[in-house]
């Protein structure tokens, strides 16, 4: 038998009183809430055992850096909103970067092609891969330990330590590849490794675009659930946990206009990155700092956030501004109409909670509370 690792991608703590397999496991295993900490790397957290704090970086897509050149090659083809242009350069540049060993799969979103001179991806490899991150993974410590690994995290499919790509399931979005996923790890499971992990990226596709409330997110935990249980007939151990919740959406804020109501210019002043809850900014000097700091304190929407590890500020902004649970910047970089629902406000948010499960043979069933990166630790001391 195996054991089971499975992350629900913004599967909030409330959908367990939806289910009904889950439910009941619940109260026969170690569960509870679980703490994402801050920005949009808690998976990373999971499987490093490090905090936003420790790894360096808050977002999982967009840093600064040396800049993509490839895309700004393109801006004067530039044209809002379109995505069948932006389509073809994204599959260009994620060939020419498989190229060259790099497999993580990129994507330039709505960001402006002439101001993606200012960005980079942190992310150059999968996480199944060796050295995807400055400290181990669970993967490349149980490579190590001499464990037979497996796994599917879209579109990659993780075969007894070694990492292929699964070409019959690539899309530019992964709103509907569960199905599938489920299919292909249920063919890996069959195949005995000693450990198995699997990411449904669903949940968090869906309740963007419908809320949390809504008949088609509760066909979706209702499937998710039934996904977990036939999974769990190959389990000696499962490990269940989803990386965050989810917020309702209850306005929109366009701090972008009113940056642009000043003599302010981007490139020469400041550079700015617009997440859909998180307005970070690199300033070329004093004056357009304390402007924008203005702007921003005065809105009452957020707060700025301040890190000790100099190299958070360095990677995703000198200022850091937070927006307040429920509120969405828009327009954003990714977005260019508003979601139903998002995540990556403080974790302060009870919606912003995940699920926690941990379940094996003798267990004594307990509610516990933990933070993303104890998982790593989960792992570990059940693989020996």
């Amino acid at each position: 038998m195996t054991f089971v690792i499975i992350c629900l991608d913004g599967f909030k703590y409330d959908y367990l009183k939806q289910t009904k397999f889950l439910k009941d496991l619940a109260s026969k295993s170690i569960s509870g809430k679980l703490h994402h900490g801050v920005g949009f790397v808690s998976e990373f957290s999971a499987i490093t055992g490090k905090s936003a704090e420790q790894l360096g970086i808050i977002t999982n897509n967009f840093s600064f850096g040396k800049g993509l050149k490839f895309f700004n090659f393109f801006k004067f083809l530039d044209k809002p909103n379109n995505k069948n242009f932006r389509l073809v350069l994204n599959i260009l540049y994620n060939i020419k970067e498989f190229l060259v060993g790099n497999n993580q799969p990129k994507s330039i979103f709505n960001v402006p092609l002439k101001y993606s001179k200012y960005f980079n991806f942190p992310l150059k490899k999968n996480f199944f891969e060796k050295n995807s991150f400055r400290f181990p993974t669970i993967f490349e410590l149980m490579k190590k330990n001499k464990k037979i690994v497996s796994g599917y995290m879209w579109p990659f499919i993780y075969e007894h330590n070694k990492t292929k790509l699964d070409f019959l399931n690539l899309s530019d979005s992964t709103a509907n590849a569960d199905e599938r996923t489920f299919q292909k790890s249920i063919n890996l499971l069959k195949k005995k490794p000693e450990v198995m992990y699997i990411h449904f990226f669903s949940t968090d596709n869906l309740v963007h675009s419908y809320g949390t409330n809504c008949k088609k997110t509760d066909e979706l935990v209702n499937k998710l659930d039934k996904y977990v249980e036939e999974i769990n007939k190959y389990a000696e151990s499962l490990l269940i946990f989803s990386d965050h919740g989810m917020k309702d959406i209850e306005e929109t804020w366009d701090v972008w206009s009113l940056i642009k109501k000043t003599n302010l210019i981007y490139g020469k002043d400041y550079i700015m990155f617009l997440d859909s809850t998180l307005a970070r900014f690199w300033f070329r000097n004093k004056n357009s700092e304390q402007i924008i700091k203005n702007i921003l304190n005065d809105s009452g929407k957020g707060k700025i956030l301040n890190f000790k590890n100099k190299e958070i500020h360095d990677s995703s902004g000198d200022l850091i501004f937070q927006v307040n649970p429920g509120v969405l910047i828009l327009p954003n970089f990714y977005q260019s109409i508003s979601n139903k629902a998002m995540h990556g406000y403080s974790d302060d948010c009870s919606d912003e909670h995940g699920i926690f499960l941990f379940t094996k043979k003798g267990i004594r069933p307990s509610k516990k509370d933990i933070n993303i990166e104890e998982i790593f630790e989960l792992v570990l001391s059940n693989i020996s």
